[in-house]
Formats: structure tokens, C-alpha cells, sequence
């Protein structure tokens, strides 16, 4: 006790006779508990031996009453107001959250404000750029709101002012006022510049001159009304001499503009900027990390140097022998990049053209996401990138429509391409007219990825040949080992499902299942549709009596299914360690894979 007591910092300031009356509290609870240890024996004891009779032992009842008379006294006189004595000085020693030190009190805020949610919540919303910075900042004034301490340290933790918006209100109108007050209280370099679509970016010009060398992190946004946003802010950052302080760039087109006319008919950015080289280049070349989506770049001229580690790029057109190589030299620049993901692209040939076999060498790479690619586009990158020891994630879902190579052209070779690569994570969807969406394809597409150990199907429905084709085989008699031809899945993934029935009608399946994978972590997000042909029945047989078809209203919405009481959710909240249910909505139905461009790390 004396050497925990030693630990508190308030220690040396206490009165001596302090530890000494701590020491006897320790002492006396000690006491009291071997007591009470010695009482409920004695009492259990004399409750085994003692047997009514017409001559009750002498003295008995007397004792009784008088020793339940002094257990009344002791606990209530005593025992309780010494538990409440106890209480009340543990209250007073726990410091209120108003107490805490000023930077305790800033890091708190940062997690409240930039991360409030539970990354391992397999449901997460998908919210675009505007709406996001919009839910800061209404994070930050409601922190402000509280109270006037809480306000003096909200404005001094720079860390929730690094975002500086670039931002047009409906009416037309600058909202100058966020713009200013970031810079202003933000203090200091590294600082995130945001801007989505302002029409009229020249206005911010006055408010970020002296600025522009403060800036890190560029993150641009354009939709159809304001197709020149990227390259104008670009002009301005390299006219103001700030290129060199940029080393994170993202730059998006909004999805809806550029599928409406051919992308290979638009001047690429580099031709955009043409009278801003070198400069240009320059950035590109000097970044840590890029990220572009629908933005159409010369790739014969993009080089990176060995401080670029993070490389998205979405919705891109590749064509021609030419420009399919220069991208993979691009890539092979890139020689320190740690991330990697490719998104939406597709590459196709001029006639007589063959793709190219060039080899892309990233020694360093640890993740690697191909999603939504063409098939022309799969074959070339999984034939060209070097396999290693990188976590890979592949999605075969196919987002868009304009690639002239579809998975439903998937041949033998395509599977053996697959099994010559570590694949540790496949999504697949049951959509078109894709191989896997049969249960002997989907079977097929499991064997070819033996090493994965993360499955996500979405808008598949479930049923007992389904479940059977995603059981492990179970070991051969001549050994004891897991089948190697089979991925062993920790983690399995149900998104958009449908059932016809409860759940639980497949649980002898799903256990099975489980089992035979020794299943770590599962997400279920599924459409229960349940038969209302019985509850017509039951309605019909009372509509003579509107009270009694009340009553059977009632009975039927009381006894109304329900995900989280299903029999099968129930078994595996309990044998699957971590678990997540939730209804389906179908306008989310696309929750998992790269998140949406989120454009800033904070």
C-alpha cells in the first residue's frame, strides 16, 4: 500500500498520519471481508442443522433476532454510510474533462472532429468532398459552442484550422469568412487547401497572396460548371512560386462530366499547363502522393521521383500500344511506392496493335488495389507488375459501361493468371453475365485465388448452394493439412444480399461454414423478405369483426421479423469474434473497397 501511495504525485504534500489511516482502511476492509466470509459460514451452517421441532433449541430465537437485529443496524447505521463516505471522495478525486490540460484537451478535439466514427464499422457512408468538409466545420463550431474555455482552446489548436476552403455558396457568394479564419488561426506551413468547383476562383486570389507557401496539400475538385478549376488553381500555385512546397496532390473530375464526351478528344493537363513548364513537371515530380480521377494526363511525360509512396488513379481511358507503355513506365518510376491502386481504367489498341509486355518492378510496394478494371486492362497489369510480398486487393466488379472487354469474356487463362498471383483480398459481384455468377464459376474464381484470406460478395442471394460453395473442403484422409487449392477466408463479407427467408433457416449451413474456415471476422448487410401470404389469410378470416382484426394486427406486427432476433444472428454474435448485421439499404450498395477520395490526411 505505502509503495502505491508513493506513486501519486500528490504524495509528498500529504500529512504523515495520512498513509497510516490509508494502511488501516486496507486493514480493516480485510477484516471486514474475512467477517463476513466467517458469517455466511456460521449462518449456512446453522441453517443445515437446524430442523423444526415442537422443542426449538434454548436460546435459539433470541440469538437469531438479535443477531438479525445487529446485521440491520450495522448495514444501514454503518456499512452503507461508510460505502457512500467512500463514494463521494473517489467522485471528488476523478478530474472533469473541464480540468484537463489544454493540449489533452486539443488532441481530443482533433479525434472528435476529423475522426468520429469507428474505422472498423464495415457500413460507412458514403459522403463527397463538400459534404465531408461541411461536417467538420459544423464539428467545430458546435466544440466552440460550449463554453468559453472550450473556445479559447478550439481557436488555439491549430490542427483544427489546417483545412483551408475554397468555397461558393448556392447564391453565388464567396464564403470568404472560413477562408480567412483558417489561414489566420491555423498558423505555421502544412496546410491542406480545398477547393470544389468555384466559378470564380480569382476571388480567393486577394485572400491567399503570401499564402500560397504555406500550402501541402492541394485538393481540387470540378464538376460541369466549373470544368477549369484544376488548371486555373494550378496557374495560380505555380505563378505564386509555391510549387516546390506541394507534395500531396489530388485532383478529381466529377464522374458525370467527362463519361459524356470521348476523354481521349480533350487536352490532356499537361497541355493545359503547357506554358507553366517546367514547373508542372516539376510538382509531379517532387510529390509523396497523387491521386487522380478522371483527369486525362500525358503519361509520357509524368516521372516520379523516389519520394512519391501513394498512387491512385480512377477513371482513366488508355489508347493505343504507346500511351498503354508510357503509363507502365510511369509506373515504374514510382520505385519507392508503398500504395497503389487503380481504379476504373480500361486500355484498348489500334488495329494490328498488341499490348505491350513491359515489366513493373516496385520493390517496396505493401498494398496494391486493381478495381473496376477492363479485362484488358487486368491481363496486362497482372501480367506486368512484379509479384511480392504487398497485400493485394482485387475487385471484380464491373462499375462502368464503356470498356470494350468485359468480364463475362473470362477464359482458362484468365484463372491461371489469377492463381500465378497472391491475391489477398477479392470482391466480387453478381452482376451481368460474369462466370462467377453460377455457383460452379463462383467456385472456379475461389480456386484461383488459393492464398486469400478476405472474401466480399455483393448483391448475391442468399441459399444453402451458395453457402456450399463457399465451405473449405474438408482435409483429404491421407492428411491432415487444409486444402491447398482452397483460400482459407478469416474474413467473410456479405453486402446488398437478399434472402427469402429468415436467416436462421440456413444456420446448420452457415455453421458449417464457419468451421470449415475458422472465421475471424463476418459482415452480413441483407434483405429479409419474409411471406405475407399467412398474414392475408389471417386478415381475411376476421374481416367481419373490425376488434378482432385489431387484435390480429397487432399480433402479427409483435411477432414481425426481425434481423437482430434471428436465431442465426444470435449464434454467430456468439462464435464469430467480430460480427456486424444491419439491414440492407440498396442505395448504398457499393460500402466497401478504396474509400471516396477522401482528399486530406489530418
Amino acid at each position: 500500500t505505502r509503495a502505491l501511495l508513493r506513486l501519486d504525485p500528490t504524495y509528498p504534500t500529504m500529512h504523515e498520519p495520512v498513509p497510516t489511516t490509508m494502511q488501516q482502511l486496507v486493514e480493516i476492509n480485510t477484516l471486514l471481508a474475512n467477517t463476513a466470509s466467517r458469517l455466511w459460514d456460521l449462518s449456512t451452517t446453522i441453517q443445515a442443522q437446524h430442523k423444526p421441532t415442537n422443542t426449538p433449541h434454548p436460546g435459539l430465537s433470541d440469538c437469531i433476532s438479535s443477531s438479525l437485529h445487529l446485521l440491520d443496524h450495522t448495514l444501514n447505521e454503518k456499512l452503507l454510510p461508510a460505502r457512500l463516505a467512500l463514494a463521494n471522495i473517489q467522485n471528488q478525486s476523478i478530474r472533469s474533462i473541464m480540468s484537463l490540460p489544454e493540449e489533452i484537451l486539443s488532441s481530443i478535439f482533433v479525434s472528435a472532429v476529423y475522426d468520429p466514427s469507428d474505422k472498423k464499422y464495415p457500413f460507412p457512408g458514403r459522403t463527397d468532398m463538400k459534404n465531408q468538409l461541411c461536417q467538420i466545420y459544423r464539428r467545430v463550431h458546435s466544440l466552440l459552442e460550449v463554453c468559453t474555455r472550450w473556445r479559447s482552446v478550439g481557436i488555439a489548436c491549430t490542427r483544427l484550422w489546417n483545412i483551408v476552403p475554397l468555397s461558393i455558396a448556392p447564391d453565388g457568394s464567396r464564403r470568404i469568412l472560413s477562408t480567412e479564419l483558417s489561414l489566420q488561426r491555423a498558423r505555421g506551413d502544412n496546410l491542406y487547401l480545398v477547393a470544389f468547383s468555384p466559378s470564380s476562383l480569382h476571388l480567393f486570389s486577394k485572400e491567399l497572396e503570401g499564402h500560397w507557401h504555406r500550402l501541402s496539400n492541394l485538393n481540387i475538385w470540378e464538376d460541369y460548371s466549373s470544368p477549369t478549376v484544376i488548371r486555373n488553381l494550378l496557374d495560380l500555385v505555380i505563378k505564386a512560386g509555391a510549387a516546390q512546397s506541394i507534395s500531396k496532390l489530388s485532383l478529381v473530375r466529377s464522374s458525370g462530366t467527362w463519361q459524356n464526351f470521348d476523354q481521349q478528344s480533350q487536352p490532356s493537363l499537361h497541355s493545359q499547363l503547357a506554358r507553366l513548364e517546367p514547373q508542372f513537371s516539376q510538382i509531379l515530380n517532387c510529390l509523396t502522393a497523387l491521386r487522380v480521377s478522371n483527369v486525362r494526363m500525358d503519361w509520357r511525360r509524368v516521372k516520379f521521383s523516389e519520394r512519391l509512396v501513394e498512387l491512385w488513379i480512377s477513371g482513366v481511358k488508355l489508347h493505343g500500344s504507346s500511351i498503354i507503355t508510357a503509363f507502365l513506365n510511369m509506373l515504374s518510376s514510382a520505385r519507392r511506392l508503398r500504395d497503389l491502386a487503380i481504379m476504373s481504367v480500361d486500355m484498348t489498341l489500334e488495329d494490328e496493335e498488341i499490348f505491350p509486355s513491359s515489366t513493373v518492378s516496385l520493390s517496396e510496394l505493401e498494398l496494391l488495389h486493381l478495381g473496376s478494371l477492363s479485362l484488358n486492362c487486368l491481363r496486362v497489369l497482372l501480367s506486368a507488375i512484379s509479384p511480392g510480398a504487398y497485400y493485394t486487393t482485387l475487385d471484380l466488379r464491373e462499375g462502368t459501361t464503356y470498356y470494350g472487354s468485359t468480364y463475362d469474356e473470362f477464359v482458362e487463362q484468365d484463372f491461371a493468371l489469377l492463381k500465378a498471383r497472391k491475391i489477398d483480398r477479392l470482391i466480387v459481384s453478381s452482376e451481368n453475365a460474369f462466370p462467377w455468377n453460377s455457383p460452379l464459376g463462383l467456385r472456379r474464381l475461389l480456386e484461383s485465388v488459393p492464398k486469400a484470406t478476405s472474401l466480399a460478395l455483393c448483391f448475391y442471394t442468399f441459399e444453402a448452394k451458395l453457402l456450399k460453395v463457399l465451405t473449405s473442403p474438408e482435409p483429404s484422409n491421407d492428411t491432415v493439412t487444409p486444402n491447398a487449392t482452397f483460400p482459407r477466408l478469416q474474413t467473410l463479407e456479405f453486402f446488398a444480399f437478399e434472402s427469402p427467408s429468415p436467416l436462421g433457416d440456413l444456420i446448420e449451413e452457415f455453421k458449417i461454414l464457419v468451421r470449415s474456415h475458422s472465421t475471424r471476422k463476418m459482415v452480413i448487410e441483407c434483405d429479409v423478405s419474409t411471406s405475407d401470404d399467412d398474414q392475408q389469410d389471417e386478415e381475411d378470416e376476421f374481416e367481419d369483426s373490425e376488434d378482432e382484426l385489431e387484435d390480429d394486427v397487432d399480433e402479427v406486427e409483435d411477432e414481425e421479423y426481425k434481423l437482430e432476433d434471428d436465431e442465426l444472428v444470435k449464434w454467430l454474435k456468439v462464435n464469430i469474434p467480430e460480427f456486424y448485421v444491419c439491414s440492407c439499404p440498396f442505395e448504398n450498395g457499393y460500402p466497401i473497397g478504396m474509400p471516396i477520395w477522401r482528399l486530406w490526411d489530418v
